[in-house]
This record gives structure tokens, sequence and C-alpha cells, in this order.
């Protein structure tokens, strides 16, 4: 004897797929920020980095 299957989706009405990816996006939404941008811009003359390379031919 097998066992029951159970049903996923109710059957009775119509399908609440909608519904849940509508819940499921506000609170998505809800719970996200906004990423800042940040942008480092050095107050004086730079002193590092890469140098010149000289070829000696």
């Amino acid at each position: 004897m097998l066992p029951k299957q159970g049903d996923l989706l109710a059957t009775a009405g119509p399908s609440p797929v909608a519904d849940i990816v509508q819940q499921t996006v506000a609170v998505l939404v809800e719970h996200t920020i906004d990423i800042p941008r940040i942008s480092v811009v050095p107050r004086g003359p730079v002193k590092s980095g890469p140098s010149r390379i000289s070829r000696r031919t």
C-alpha cells in the first residue's frame, strides 16, 4: 500500500503563486538597503603608486 501524496498547491480557487511572488518581492524590497558609492580622493600630492620604468637599450 502506497502513502497518499500531498498536494503542493491547493487546488481550490485560483493559483496562489502570483500572491506568493508578490509577498516575496515586497519582503525582499523591505529588507534591502542601497549600497552607497564611496569615492576616495587624495588631499595632497600623491606620493605612492607605480614609478616610471626607464628602458636602457
